[in-house]
């Protein structure tokens, strides 16, 4: 199957999801980290990731060729509404978490109404909890994204390097998910938050994993790699990511 019949079919299959979901509101349905599919060839290097809050949205771009030079970080307002503005402003009453129609909204600053080159507003639009799409009337294709469980370790890079004195509000306040990074050579996985259960496994120097617990001189973590490990691993080794 060629690349636009593949679009066109997931379009199709997209419109479904509208009504996959009918017992959350549609704002529920997306929260969470999402990442885009690529829908045209002349996008395939571009990587934009969401971070979905309530209705705060942060959005993450950067091009896979050039990423360091491209990376940057956005923050929106998001919701609905179910009728389009007869003028060129929408006013803050009219946005809500179940409505006909996406909308993004750029000024973070929460204000009783907006212009028309604060926000936009897309007619189509699906959600199932793993995947959503929105496009408007004239976009040749949806613009599709899928869930994930954490941001890529790369996205965690970048904006420790460059948006460092913002990490924690950015990662840690729209994620409510704490990072930490291997600082020893070598850190070993424990099955229980004692050194007589030492495993196999291990993280190295630069690692990055998600931390799910903590007791005592150990954190519980979670890495995901070629494949998901869970354990308990050393405090002694690890920074916490801020």
């Amino acid at each position: 199957m060629n690349r636009f019949k593949y679009t066109e079919l997931f379009f199709l299959l997209s419109i479904h999801l509208v009504y996959s979901q009918p017992n959350i509101s549609k704002i529920d349905c997306i929260q969470g980290i999402w990442q885009n599919i690529p829908g045209n060839i002349n996008y395939q290097n571009e990587i934009r990731l969401i971070i979905n809050k309530g209705k705060k949205q942060l959005f993450i771009y950067y091009d896979k060729e050039k990423v360091k030079s491209t990376f940057c970080v956005y923050e929106h307002q998001i919701g609905f509404t179910n009728s389009l503005p007869s003028s060129n402003e929408i006013l803050r009453k009219d946005i809500i978490d179940n409505g006909k129609y996406f909308l993004t909204i750029d000024n973070i600053q929460q204000k009783e109404k907006y212009v028309s080159d604060e926000f936009s507003i897309e007619p189509n639009f699906g959600c199932d909890n793993e995947m959503y799409y929105y496009s408007n009337s004239g976009s040749g294709s949806p613009f599709d994204h899928y869930k994930l469980n954490k941001l890529p370790d790369i996205a965690l890079d970048l904006l420790i390097s460059k948006y460092k004195n913002k990490f924690d509000y950015y990662v840690n306040g729209y994620t409510k998910q704490t990072h930490i990074k291997i600082s020893s050579p070598k850190s070993f996985f424990h099955s229980t938050a004692s050194d007589s259960t030492k495993r196999k496994s291990y993280l190295i120097k630069g690692d990055k994993a998600t931390l799910l617990e903590e007791k005592g001189d150990w954190y519980y973590v979670e890495y995901k790699g070629t494949k998901t490990i869970k354990g308990w691993i050393k405090k002694a080794d690890v920074e916490i990511l801020k």
